[in-house]
């Protein structure tokens, strides 16, 4: 290498140090024994803000009489390297962030016949592709197997209004006010669910908002 060819650690054309291939340091900085005698020879020697120039010049033995210096050289490396890694890293990382849409939130509401509830509540409510169904309940049919039938035909009706279908429910909820209730609405919920169900947990309450209510269901499903 010619001390007019450019660095192959990337550090710009320099004269060369007398005795080494590499140009990045000029040749009047190279002293004549090892360390340096004052603070203007240590300034005028100090090689490029290139951490492998500085690898260079600790192999070849140009800069170790200086301990100190050594020492001071290894830190500013090790901290250049985190540098380049870090900004590597937002480079990276940065435009695949900004290239993620921003979660919406839309309130699910399903033909009124469907969910009739004169609450203060959203059938359901989408965030991105999740929605979230709230709890459903049923007046007017008498028994456990009429009410769970109609409960979970709102379910249906609010996950279908959010543009999904009931084999994308992932997890539900049920609330039920009498522990006998509990095996003929599992006969109910095999024909919602009648492969891969979704996972369910199952509360006996002492009571729900109003006392006809046997039974109350929730959900959480996906698009």
């Amino acid at each position: 290498m010619t001390s007019k060819e450019a660095c192959l650690f990337g550090c710009p054309p320099g004269e060369g140090v007398k005795g080494r291939s590499h140009p990045c340091v000029p040749a009047r900085a190279a002293p004549a024994r090892r360390g340096f005698n004052s603070a203007a020879q240590r300034r005028a020697f100090w090689p490029s803000q290139n951490p492998l120039c500085w690898a260079f010049l600790l192999k070849n033995g140009t800069l170790r009489g200086s301990p100190a210096i050594s020492l001071r050289l290894t830190h500013q490396s090790l901290t250049a390297l985190i540098v380049a890694a870090t900004t590597i890293f937002t480079l990276l990382v940065a435009p695949a962030a900004a290239q993620t849409p921003p979660l919406t939130r839309d309130v699910i509401s399903p033909p009124a016949a469907a969910t009739r509830a004169p609450l203060p509540i959203s059938p359901g409510v989408r965030v991105g592709d999740v929605i979230y169904v709230s709890g459903q309940v049923e007046l007017d049919a008498p028994d456990i197997t009429g009410q769970a039938t109609s409960v979970l035909k709102k379910v249906q009706a609010v996950v279908e209004a959010a543009g999904t279908t009931m084999s994308k429910v992932d997890k539900c909820t049920v609330f039920l006010t009498r522990q006998a209730d509990f095996a003929p609405m599992n006969e109910v919920w095999r024909t919602f669910f009648p492969k891969d169900p979704p996972a369910r947990t199952t509360v006996i309450v002492a009571a729900l908002a109003r006392a006809e209510f046997l039974i109350e269901i929730e959900c959480n499903a996906h698009r």
